[in-house]
């Protein structure tokens, strides 16, 4: 028989047992999985806006943000967001949530999109040949695809719902000598609808051409006059990369960095020639002003396009406190940025609530978040959130 004060204490104890069992099956506190992987929603495409949305879910270039959450009632959901590329490659693949498959990493908003659009198709599939053979159901792996341009794909399954306001001009790099950093549209069509380039103001400009899913690729290349991915830029993109002895090929969107390469390359060949390519004006800033990772050269620039916005330059101030001009972004050169959701998700009443309080509406979590979007680079949007306006197939 134990003593009082052994029974006493072995009651005590066994409460502390039964406390810590009902903590630990009650709540997430005890968790070892984080919620940001665990329950997220994923996010995956656009190369232009996946910086500020590694800020909403909570990190950015050594940056920690608030993240993005949802109510209690709705279960606190967070988001993820996987990046376009990684390390600069551009054929890795991905494993967007605990103990699912792993399949290709979407690289651009056609192909977030695509992916996207697969894991609510029946029988749906994406290719995970860069994880291994073939493809793979990407079913429920995927909730949100960003894009920086619109499907003109008729149908009604996917919703493009507006978050921010970009604008698009173009990035340019002369290796030597002052380079032109105004051109008219007239122009700009003329370098990138000639294998040979044009020369303007007595220099040689060659055009360069963006990675075929990107939709700041689309965007140009529509400015441009060109509806598929341009074959007339081969000085630039095929000059030939000194370290790994290929041609350089299409670039990355936003890349300065791989503008200087190439144009380095261009004028091994053509001394004291210039290398332009399209370029978002937000993406620009917000690596200018070292919000964005990767940087920006401060020998690549963003050009003015002379007979658009008056002439006006698409930014104002000096690095690291660029801002984009309000009335270039208001022109034909601006764009929206959007979040691709599935309507059904999004509109039904039946819907994900969750989602919705992120994304829905102009109160919404995400068009919130002004001073966020600003700092990236970009403008809010009056229609913020309008989810039944813009809807897709694809």
């Amino acid at each position: 028989m134990l003593s009082t004060k052994k029974a006493k204490g072995l009651s005590l104890a066994l409460a502390a047992i039964a406390l810590v069992g009902a903590a630990v099956s009650a709540g997430d506190s005890a968790s070892a999985d984080p919620k940001q992987y665990d329950a997220p929603f994923v996010a995956v495409g656009s190369d232009t806006t996946q910086d500020i949305f590694n800020a909403f879910a909570g990190f950015e270039n050594g940056v920690n943000y608030t993240p993005l959450q949802t109510d209690s009632a709705t279960g606190q959901k967070q988001l993820t967001s996987w990046d376009a590329t990684a390390g600069g490659l551009t054929t890795t693949c991905i494993t967007a949530r605990t103990g699912g498959p792993s399949f290709n990493r979407p690289n651009g908003s056609g192909a977030g999109r695509t992916a996207l659009l697969s894991t609510i198709t029946a029988g749906g599939t994406t290719s995970n040949t860069n994880c291994g053979t073939g493809t793979t159901s990407a079913s429920g792996q995927i909730s949100i695809a960003r894009s920086s341009s619109l499907s003109s794909t008729a149908g009604t399954s996917l919703a493009y719902v507006p978050f921010a306001r970009d604008a698009i001009s173009f990035g340019y790099y002369r290796k030597a000598g002052s380079p032109v950093t105004s051109l008219s549209v007239a122009q700009l069509q003329s370098i990138f609808t000639s294998a040979t380039g044009a020369t303007i103001g007595g220099v040689k400009i060659y055009g360069c051409d963006i990675q075929a899913s990107s939709g700041t690729g689309t965007t140009w290349r529509s400015k441009m006059g060109v509806a598929a991915p341009f074959t007339t830029t081969t000085v630039c993109d095929g000059a030939i990369n000194s370290v790994t002895g290929a041609a350089f090929g299409t670039s990355q969107e936003n890349d300065g960095d791989a503008l200087v390469a190439r144009g380095d390359a261009v004028d091994a060949i053509d001394t004291g020639a210039q290398v332009i390519i399209g370029f978002s004006v937000g993406g620009y800033i917000g690596k200018a002003n070292l919000v964005a990772r990767g940087g920006m050269p401060t020998t690549v620039g963003i050009g003015t396009i002379s007979d658009i916005a008056t002439g006006l330059n698409p930014v104002t101030g000096t690095r690291p406190n660029l801002v984009g001009d309000s009335t270039f972004y208001a022109s034909s050169y601006g764009r929206d940025l959007y979040n691709v959701i599935p309507a059904s998700v999004i509109n039904s009443a039946f819907g994900n609530d969750a989602i919705k309080q992120l994304f829905k509406t102009s109160t919404s979590s995400v068009c919130s978040a002004s001073t966020t979007i600003q700092k990236f680079g970009f403008l809010t949007l009056t229609n913020c959130g309008d989810s039944t306006t813009l809807l897709r197939a694809g």
